[in-house]
Formats: structure tokens, C-alpha cells, sequence
């Protein structure tokens, strides 16, 4: 049975925000186990040790959480003798030493693709493409030696397991999920006037809320629909957006709150009526598991959203989803002119979304990683 263990992210997870995933699964191990979170950022959590590794700025992850804070990593594994290291994307060969030293149990836990997300939204120079093509040469004669790969969803897991060599029977998948002690089933139904449509998340040019925003002006839309903008991005793509809100009329439609704290969010969400995920069919999205749509469905509300895979693989077979095609504003209108006018069918809307969260709760998925590292 494993007793300590070593988790090791370059991410801070002192907030949910930004971090979900880790921030959970971290807290989750705390309370079971003896756990060293290896950091350049304080997780604020009193249940574990925090051991700080250097963060210096323009230093590429390769280097920094592989070369330069692997001895400390090494030092601290001599003490205290993990059971199991568990790490996060950009920790590539420093955890695999981790567990030669310790003679430990490596699990590695990947919220993407190694390296292609990266890749998409950084075309650069034959200087980034070779940095990232080492990259891949390590993963690929690292991972082969680990005991266990987690990954978001089957694509991520098939990727992996193909580009990579990593023997299938080691690959285990592992979605997003939701707090559902914080993100409570809210009361209101959406029959009300006018009907209020929400987005929580970043506001960046990948995510298409110019569709969105077309529909929102179409002659066509026979609804009373109020768009919530919750979230803040860059101050180019705001101000296009700002002006395609002014050019197509609908200034009065669209509510800016930007950013608000994940604490804050619970509540606001209770205050609205239906939820929009405007994810297009680029890699990074069709392969991944959104985390704010199970923390709207925990909060009972259906979502309209794009008809992309992880939305059809968690809303397809239920009420809880409204699917409309990427970049087609048409469709879209369609899709808001159907949201119900009873307040029954509403109800029937809400319960389903929130039956769909209590089954893909974070204690859930804590229970897993935990049955995981005791196999």
C-alpha cells in the first residue's frame, strides 16, 4: 500500500481556477496519503509539504523542470523515499529518475497532447519546431517506462499510446469533472423573460463567439436572448468582438462582467438560464474534456454547444444538450428558437444536467486515481 508520494506540476494550483484538475486530485491525495507537491508556485495546502523548485523566467520547461531543479527533486527522494511520483506535462525524464531513485511507482497525467497543443497555437521559427521535436524523442523513450499514463479522453490516450509506443494496457482515461458541493442545482426555470445564455471561460480568438454573436442579431431568432460574457482575454480579440457587438446591433443583448473569481462563479451561474460552449473543431478542443461544462450542468443548466466530440460524448443520450454546427450561425438559431417555453420542460432539462454531474463529481474521479495508484 502506498504511503508517500510525489506530485510534480508546473502549474499553480492554489485556486481551481485555471488548474482544475490538479487543484482537485492534489487535495484528494493530501487527505490519504503523505504528499510532497514538488512546484515553482505555493499550492496553499496545508495537507501537504510544499517543495519549491526554481522558477526562472524564459527558461524553457525542458530545462527548468528536468535539468535545473532535478537535483533538488533527486535530494528530497533520497529522504523521504516516495511510494509513487505523479507528474504533470512538462516533467519528462526528471520523474522517471524520481522513481529509478525511489524504486517508486511513476504515473504521468496528461490534460492534452505532450506537445501538440503547443504546436497549434505556436507556429514559430525551425528553432520552436525543433525544441518541440525534442520534446517528443524524450517522451517517446521516457513514457515507455512508466507504470501508468492518464489521460483526458480516448483521442489524448490513443495519440499518446501511438506516437509514443506506450503499451495500451498502461493507458487508463480520466475526464474532467465538477465540484459538486460548490456548484449547487439551481432553482429558476428558463421560461422567464428574457432568456439568459452564458459563457464562463477565457475570451480568446479560438473559441468562436463571433457565431455567437451573428446569431444573436439574426432576424430569424424569434427568442428573447441575453448573452453573459463571463471571462476576460486579449485586448485586441475584446475590442473586435466589442465592435462586432456594436456593428450587428445587439449592444443591448450582451453583458460583459469579465474576469470573475472561480469562487464567485457557483453563484452567478444559479443566476442564469442556459449555458453556450462555442468550442470549433480545432485538435486541442476535439480532444478534450471541458471542465465548465460539468460546472454547468451541475448547476442545472443545459447546454448549447458545438457539435464537436467531447460535447456529443457527454450530452449526446440525454436532454441536457442542444448540438448546433461550428461557424454556422444559422444552426445556431435554430437551436435557440427550440429551448423549451414550459417551465416542465425546463425542470426535465435541469435535473438531467444535474443527474449528469453527480455521476462525473471530482470525489469521483479522486476515487479512481486513488484506486489507480493501489493497484
Amino acid at each position: 500500500m502506498a504511503d508517500k508520494i510525489a506530485l510534480l506540476t508546473p502549474y499553480d494550483i492554489s485556486t481551481a481556477q485555471g488548474s482544475t484538475e490538479i487543484y482537485y486530485i492534489s487535495q484528494g491525495l493530501s487527505e490519504r496519503y503523505k504528499l510532497d507537491i514538488f512546484s515553482p508556485h505555493d499550492p496553499m495546502l496545508p495537507s501537504a509539504n510544499f517543495r519549491k523548485i526554481p522558477f526562472i523566467q524564459f527558461i524553457p520547461d525542458l530545462l527548468l523542470f528536468n535539468i535545473i531543479a532535478l537535483p533538488v527533486m533527486l535530494y528530497y527522494c533520497l529522504v523521504c523515499d516516495y511510494d509513487v511520483i505523479y507528474s504533470y506535462k512538462g516533467f519528462i525524464f526528471s520523474p522517471l529518475f524520481m522513481a529509478l531513485t525511489c524504486e517508486a511507482k511513476w504515473i504521468t497525467d496528461f490534460r492534452t497532447k505532450p506537445t501538440e497543443q503547443e504546436k497549434e497555437f505556436n507556429q514559430g521559427s525551425i528553432f520552436v519546431i525543433a525544441y518541440y521535436k525534442l520534446q517528443d524523442i524524450l517522451y517517446k523513450f521516457c513514457l515507455t517506462h512508466s507504470d501508468c499514463v492518464i489521460s483526458i479522453s480516448t483521442p489524448v490516450a490513443d495519440h499518446i499510446r501511438e506516437k509514443y509506443s506506450v503499451d495500451g494496457s498502461k493507458m487508463k482515461v480520466i475526464q474532467s469533472g465538477v465540484d459538486t458541493s460548490k456548484f449547487l442545482k439551481r432553482e429558476n426555470c428558463g421560461s422567464e423573460d428574457p432568456i439568459k445564455l452564458v459563457y464562463v471561460g477565457t475570451v480568446s480568438p479560438q473559441r468562436d463567439f463571433e457565431t455567437v454573436i451573428e446569431a444573436m442579431s439574426s432576424p430569424n431568432l424569434t427568442r428573447n436572448i441575453e448573452f453573459h460574457i463571463v471571462g476576460d482575454g486579449p485586448d485586441e480579440h475584446l475590442k473586435k468582438l466589442k465592435q462586432q457587438i456594436s456593428s450587428e446591433g445587439v449592444d443591448n443583448s450582451v453583458v460583459w462582467h469579465g474576469y470573475v473569481k472561480h469562487d464567485n462563479i457557483p453563484n452567478l451561474l444559479t443566476e442564469m438560464h442556459i449555458a453556450v460552449s462555442p468550442l470549433p473543431p480545432l485538435d486541442s478542443f476535439i480532444v478534450s474534456s471541458p471542465v465548465k461544462l460539468f460546472e454547468y450542468l451541475a448547476t442545472g443548466l443545459p447546454v448549447i454547444c458545438t457539435n464537436i466530440r467531447p460535447h456529443q460524448v457527454l450530452l449526446k443520450q440525454n436532454s441536457a444538450g442542444l448540438f448546433y454546427q461550428a461557424y454556422d450561425s444559422h444552426s445556431l438559431v435554430n437551436q435557440l428558437n427550440s429551448i423549451p417555453t414550459n417551465d416542465k420542460e425546463w425542470e426535465e432539462m435541469i435535473d438531467q444536467a444535474r443527474r449528469i454531474a453527480e455521476k462525473n463529481s471530482w470525489s469521483n474521479r479522486v476515487s479512481t486515481v486513488i484506486r489507480i495508484i493501489e493497484s
